[in-house]
Formats: C-alpha cells, sequence, structure tokens
C-alpha cells in the first residue's frame, strides 16, 4: 500500500508533484528489492503514525539505523491507542459487527485525538528540507488515510478525487488482508460481511468523514486551521511546494 501522492490536479489549475509526497502501510515487510526502491526515492522524513505496541512488535525496515533519514514516532491517540486494537477484539469475539457508520466514528476520533499530530504531518510536509516525506500506520488505510485526505483537500485536490485515493487500499492492499485475518474471524464465530466496512476501504467511509468535517468544523481548512492549530502560512508554504503548474 506504498504510493506516491503526486499527480493529482489541483482546482486551481497546479498539480501536485510527483516524489515529494508519499503514503504508506507498515514498512515492516519491506523486502531488499522494495528497500532498494525506496533507496532511490530519496525520502528524507519519515512520519510512523503507529503506536508503541506495533512498532515494537512490528519494527520498520526503513530508515535502518544509522540512517540520514529522519524518523519521527508520533503515534495517533498517545496511550489510549496502546488498548487492544479493533481487529484484536473481532479475533477474541468481542466485537461481532463493524459497519460504514462506525468507522467513519474511529475517524472522527482519529481527527479528534489526533489534530496535533496531523498539524505537525503538515509542518514537516511543508518543509522542503523534508522532502520527499513518508507518512504511514500499520495498514495504510485509517491512520494514514485520513492524513492523505487532509493533504489532498487541502491542496485543493477535489473530493471524488480524494475519495479515489482511499479507495486504491482495496486494489493493494484489502484482498491480502481479508484473507489473512478470515480463518480467525470465522473461528470466533464473526461473519466476514459484518465487518468488511472496517477491513476494507468503502468511498462511503471517507464521504461520511469529509462531510461530518464540514458539519462540525465547517470543513478541512478550518478544522487545520482552528483545531488542528495548523497556522496559514504553513498552508502557503504547503501549496507552493508541493504543487505545480504544467502537466505532472
Amino acid at each position: 500500500n506504498f504510493r506516491d501522492l503526486g499527480g493529482y490536479e489541483a482546482t486551481d489549475g497546479r498539480t501536485v508533484r510527483w516524489g515529494r509526497l508519499f503514503r504508506s502501510d507498515g514498512l515492516h515487510e519491506l523486502t531488499e528489492a522494495d528497500l532498494a526502491v525506496i533507496e532511490r526515492l530519496g525520502i528524507r522524513s519519515v512520519v510512523d503514525l503507529r503506536n508503541s505496541n506495533e512498532v515494537r512488535d512490528f519494527p520498520s525496515r526503513f530508515p535502518a539505523p544509522g540512517s540520514t533519514v529522519s524518523r519521527f514516532h508520533t503515534p495517533i491517540g498517545g496511550q489510549a491507542a496502546e488498548t487492544p486494537s479493533v481487529i484484536e477484539l473481532m479475533k477474541m469475539g468481542a466485537i461481532t459487527t463493524f459497519g460504514v457508520e462506525q468507522v467513519i466514528e474511529v475517524y472522527r476520533l482519529i481527527l479528534e485525538f489526533g489534530a496535533d499530530i496531523f498539524r505537525e504531518l503538515l509542518e514537516r510536509a511543508a518543509d522542503p528540507a523534508q522532502q520527499p516525506l513518508l507518512f504511514h500506520c500499520s495498514a495504510g488505510k485509517d491512520r494514514t488515510g485520513v492524513g492523505a485526505a487532509l493533504l489532498l483537500s487541502v491542496l485543493g485536490v477535489d473530493e471524488a478525487t480524494v475519495l479515489a485515493d482511499y479507495e486504491l487500499t482495496d486494489e493493494y492492499r484489502s484482498s491480502k488482508r481479508i484473507a489473512e485475518v478470515a480463518p480467525e474471524l470465522e473461528a470466533a464465530g464473526v461473519a466476514l460481511d459484518a465487518v468488511l466496512p472496517f477491513l476494507t476501504a468503502p468511498r462511503a467511509v471517507m464521504a461520511g468523514t469529509l462531510a461530518a468535517v464540514h458539519e462540525r468544523w465547517g470543513g478541512v481548512e478550518a478544522y487545520l486551521t482552528d483545531v488542528a492549530g495548523v497556522q496559514p502560512t504553513t498552508l502557503t508554504r504547503l501549496r507552493d511546494t508541493l504543487l505545480e503548474w504544467g502537466n505532472p
């Protein structure tokens, strides 16, 4: 689920630059071939949104110890994120249903409790000295997906494209993830269809999340400036460094 956020057109006619901003799932399964590709990208900084348990249990292979690449561990949720994950509770049979509205609620909480983290992410993304920048969590779908939606939205990418980017996780990761967890969920008496919105990236989830942002905070930019505390100068710098005129 590693991909470049470049190439998307903004409403002002500019385009998100290629090779400046990357999103990904966990970096613990990278192969030697993967690492060779990533090295060629020249990534200067990595923002890890996972909690401490995830970092401990699944240590990233990139950046390597002693690397000149900067790594910033900025977990979303703080100590609350150290509790058993939703998928672990499903495997125990404690959660048997998880629909679209429940995932939207999770994303709303991510926005509420991760506001400071998203501010830091945008500040780093706006700094040319930290580009190219890679940000990731474990699945590259939830915490990373919300972060990507915020970034693309504030860069002026239209909502339909933001939703399409979110859905790409289904193309790159969801089928593998479902195959991995399906046997344990079935053993716990959990019907796969009842929790599918959590295991995949349905368009309705991110659409509902962005609608909630507009309803509660007045839009993405208002959320970023009022709740997350992002300075208007940071948004200007973000657009100036990540958008370009002409063909991508």
